[in-house]
């Protein structure tokens, strides 16, 4: 594994210029095969007694699979680089680094892989500890999980940036699943916000920064809402004794309030219904707000949610309401009627009278 790990470094230092597609494909094929069978190795140490032996084994392989990591991500962070580049134009096979079907194959089985690590040496059950760390602090200088976190946060922020907008429905969809088992873990959660990656996620997360967000397949909207509830979820598990929920809910919340504000200036029924550019906002703010209510398990936060709809944007999602209903357009009440679901549904006792 390590000859193909160093020609893959090469290509990446050089950008892939003047290489032939076919062959940098057939490397990274290859290359997503061997990740694949070192995360097949460390999930099975799941089902079997560990020893220091195997979790010396693991931290040889994993230190190798992180590498990798890190080179795509370096590799789709250069991409920008060029002239003309953005955001944009990184989330099409065009504007990638890394434009070959092995470019696919090798991030879905990098996510694999860090999903089967993540429950062995993450997780809550995990113990820091391991000799996994010991080995890969050898090879790569990661000592702890912090370190392993920041290379994973980064490569998912990196697909995610990616990806979306043409292809890798599987890639964006495995790595916000991803992220979501990292924030469902109390310690892990704690650890991601203090993250700089993760912080900046937190305070740019828009459409411009993450085009999956606009993608044209109808689940890319829907991840939309995952999206949200998992960003949200890791702003709250960052709570300490300096941390103010409602000062930073409103900013996290900024962009919703403008992408709102914008869509109740519009006075037109007809610019409503017949703009497709309306009508897209309209269906992308639904969605983000039906995460955003998703992780509101409490009464406090609950409550500073309530405060910020009522009474200064409820007019404006009460006219959404009015306007396609009466126009009969499913594709917008769908996702409506599924926020005001979420909205009203007391799970936790979280509204109270």
């Amino acid at each position: 594994m390590d000859p193909r790990i160093e020609e893959y470094k090469r290509l990446v230092g050089k950008r892939f210029q003047g290489e032939n597609p076919t062959d940098v494909s057939r490397l990274e094929r290859e290359l997503g095969w061997l990740t694949r069978v070192a995360g097949a190795v460390v999930s099975g140490r799941m089902s079997s007694s560990g020893s220091e032996a195997n979790e010396v084994l693991d931290g040889d392989m994993s230190a190798r699979v992180f590498q990798l990591m890190i080179y795509t991500a370096e590799a789709d962070a250069s991409a920008l680089q060029r002239p003309g580049a953005s955001l944009a134009s990184l989330a099409t096979p065009q504007g990638r680094a890394r434009n070959t079907k092995g470019g696919l194959i090798l991030d879905d089985a990098i996510l694999e892989f860090a999903q089967a690590f993540r429950r062995a040496y993450i997780g809550e059950e995990a113990v820091a500890t391991s000799k996994v760390y010991v080995r890969m602090a050898e090879r790569l200088g990661m000592t702890n999980n912090m370190v392993v976190l920041n290379v994973v946060a980064t490569k998912i922020a990196s697909n995610l940036r990616s990806y979306g907008v043409v292809d890798g429905l599987d890639i964006i969809e495995k790595s916000l699943t991803l992220l979501a088992d990292l924030a469902g873990g109390y310690s892990s959660s704690r650890l991601l916000c203090k993250l700089t990656t993760i912080c900046e996620m937190i305070a740019h997360h828009d459409e411009e920064h993450f085009p999956f967000m606009s993608g044209p397949d109808s689940k890319m909207g829907r991840h939309r809402t995952t999206f949200y509830h998992t960003l949200l979820r890791i702003l709250f598990a960052s709570g300490g004794p300096d941390f103010n929920v409602e000062l930073e809910f409103g900013r996290f919340m900024e962009p919703l309030r403008m992408k709102l504000d914008a869509l109740g200036a519009i006075q037109s029924k007809e610019t409503f219904v017949k703009d497709p550019a309306v009508k897209s906002a309209v269906i992308g703010v639904l969605r983000d707000l039906r995460g955003v209510v998703s992780t509101m398990t409490t009464r406090k936060t609950y409550a500073i949610l309530f405060e910020w709809l009522y009474p200064h944007r409820t007019p404006i999602i009460l006219k959404i309401c009015e306007v396609f209903s009466e126009a009969g357009v499913p594709e917008v009440t769908t996702p409506l009627l599924k926020f005001y679901s979420e909205f009203i549904f007391n799970k936790s006792q979280r509204i109270f009278i």
